[in-house]
């Protein structure tokens, strides 16, 4: 009897998936045949930034996922259309705005500390030697900056908006107290239908932001999971080539 030594064609659904664009650039990355480009920055660059908002203001070219833009905005439509339609009475904005900002205070204070701890793991499982071989070549996202400078302006940019996030809340919080600033304001713009509108803004604009920050936070733990995986990765990849030779 023949036996037929013919290779079946493997079933599609057995093949291997394409890989994803964040697969395709760790695979860049730790590639020896495909290294990343230098980075055009030296070693100063790290130490560029004198302030936070000047690290904020550099991670801006980073960029953000049109999750994060588009949900806020949604959010606000969503509040004011919601405003204007049952036509919120002033002080019922006003009300509904305070107990806001305490539970915006609550959880920008408990996150705040969740992200610090996130920060100090992401540091402890990268080895400094690590840190430099990333410092070396340039940001896929921004050519102009190196991986290293990339990865951690990502990461301050989430302690700055937070921080932003914690001190207008308490801001608003001194401010909306009974007889407060914004009350008598509020109370010299002629007609009840304007105070109503400008109340409902007020309104929407820190349901806006709130809703930046919460999506934020979702962001902050994917890079840290993202950015320590391309740690791993990359290591195994140069011991890998180590051992080959």
């Amino acid at each position: 009897m023949d036996v037929s030594t013919s290779t079946s064609p493997v079933s599609p659904s057995l093949q291997r998936r394409p890989p994803t664009k964040a697969e395709t650039r760790e695979e860049t990355i730790a590639s020896s045949d495909h290294s990343p480009k230098p980075s055009v920055e030296g070693p100063d660059s790290l130490l560029r930034e004198e302030t936070l908002f000047q690290a904020w203001k550099a991670s801006l070219a980073t960029g953000t996922s049109a999750t994060n833009k588009i949900v806020p905005c949604i959010v606000l439509v969503c509040v004011v259309g919601y405003g204007l339609f049952v036509h919120a009475q002033t002080s019922e904005s006003l009300a509904q705005l305070a107990s806001w900002v305490d539970i915006a205070i609550g959880y920008a204070t408990t996150m705040l500390g969740f992200l610090v701890a996130g920060f100090a793991i992401f540091s402890a499982l990268n080895r400094p030697q690590m840190f430099g071989v990333m410092a070396r070549y340039a940001d896929d996202t921004v050519p102009t900056m190196n991986i290293l400078k990339g990865i951690f302006l990502r990461l301050l940019r989430v302690f700055a908006e937070y921080w932003a996030f914690l001190v207008t809340s308490y801001i608003l919080k001194l401010l909306l107290v009974k007889g407060g600033i914004i009350e008598n304001l509020l109370a010299h713009i002629p007609g009840m239908q304007s105070r109503e509108v400008v109340a409902t803004v007020l309104c929407a604009g820190f349901a806006m932001f709130f809703a930046y920050i919460l999506l934020l936070l979702q962001s902050f733990i994917f890079n840290v999971h993202r950015f320590v995986m391309l740690g791993v990765v990359w290591d195994i990849k140069l011991e890998q080539k180590n051992q080959s030779k």
